[in-house]
């Protein structure tokens, strides 16, 4: 009868190599997901929020852009949004209710109506209809594949010798 036989040597080696391999992956998937949050959010608030989707009037929407990492160990997650009240109803679109508009810092509400000016103390709002701005979900698709080359990249990166 013949046999085969097989010995690996160094199988310690690579066994160790392995090992690390995950944490080198996690790692250098941490550092591209991080970097990649961040040219996100500076597309979002150079490029979509100013002028190329929405227009800054006080530029609160803007300032309020922000970018969550959490890395729980097991897995990497990056978040983009905004506190800024009016943020889902502009990325959405919606229907705002019927509305009491009152004068706070002023006697009287001023404003222009069928070409006159008219003034009064509160006027009803009858609600509007608002058509979607995607600013976050546009900024994301146009980042897409950069950002998916960039974690393809971070995780070889980790896996070569």
């Amino acid at each position: 009868d013949a046999m085969i036989e097989l010995a690996i040597s160094g199988d310690e080696a690579a066994a160790a190599r392995f090992d690390s391999m995950a944490a080198r992956i996690h790692r250098r998937l941490l550092d591209a997901i991080t970097a990649n949050a961040a040219a996100l959010q500076a597309h979002v608030v150079q490029d979509a929020l100013s002028g190329k989707v929405l227009k800054a009037r006080s530029g609160r929407l803007k300032d309020s852009i922000a970018v969550t990492v959490a890395d729980t160990g097991d897995g990497i997650a990056a978040g983009i949004g905004s506190d800024a009240p009016y943020a889902a109803i502009q990325e959405f679109g919606g229907q705002t209710a019927p509305h009491v508009i009152a004068a706070r810092n002023a006697a009287v509400l001023a404003f222009r109506l069928g070409g006159r000016t008219v003034f009064a103390r509160r006027v009803q709002h009858p609600g509007s209809r608002i058509p979607a701005r995607p600013f976050l979900r546009a900024a994301l698709a146009e980042q897409a594949d950069r950002i998916r080359d960039s974690l393809r990249a971070a995780v070889g990166a980790a896996i070569a010798p």
